[in-house]
């Protein structure tokens, strides 16, 4: 089963991870790492997939802290709603944030993060995009300036849907998806 990623939620699509906000905003900054080539357990990861992992972990937190300064991260390989390896990273804050008008608020700090909801709507989405993505380092360049061409390859053949794991869809089918595997989770 592919996972669906709208496209203004795609921070960077690197060779082997492609990097993405995701859709509920409760946690401000909450993100995705999703592997790019089809694979379901995390045991079954390449060691390269593995220390590739550990780098974009770092370059996704430094981006989210230089933005939001969370108090801590949590980070989960939950796949309950797609069985498409991916690891959620969550930060966590002790008091609230305030983003484009929009408060967020952590009521369980220091506990397991609730269910609560706060989608943001479509253009404040692709701006919190933008602005990870702008954060991001690699050599102290922004992540496009040093592109590989297999990181090209990757990004063309995520877009296209070409033997990846991953589907680019529309804004409004994303959210309609992601709900109705939701709901199903939860029965």
């Amino acid at each position: 089963m592919a996972l669906k990623l709208n496209p203004d939620t795609v921070i960077a699509v690197e060779p082997l991870w492609t990097l993405s906000v995701n859709w509920n905003q409760n946690l401000i900054g909450k993100t995705m790492l999703v592997a790019n080539r089809p694979v379901e357990s995390v045991t079954a990861l390449s060691p390269d997939e593995w220390t590739d992992l550990r780098t974009q972990i770092a370059r996704l937190t430094a981006a989210v802290s230089s933005l939001f300064a969370p108090d801590q991260f949590n980070h989960a390989f939950l796949m309950n709603a797609n069985a498409q390896v991916h690891l959620h990273v969550v930060p966590r804050y002790r008091s609230p944030r305030n983003w484009q008008g929009h408060t967020f608020v952590d009521p369980h700090f220091g506990e397991l993060y609730g269910k609560e909801q706060q989608i943001l709507d479509g253009p404040d989405l692709a701006l919190l995009t933008r602005q990870i993505r702008e954060r991001l380092t690699r050599g102290g360049l922004h992540p496009v300036e040093k592109r590989s061409s297999s990181s090209a390859a990757a990004q063309k053949a995520v877009s296209e849907g070409s033997e990846s794991p991953l589907q680019l869809c529309p804004p409004q089918k994303r959210v309609v998806a992601h709900a109705a595997s939701r709901s199903r989770a939860e029965r």
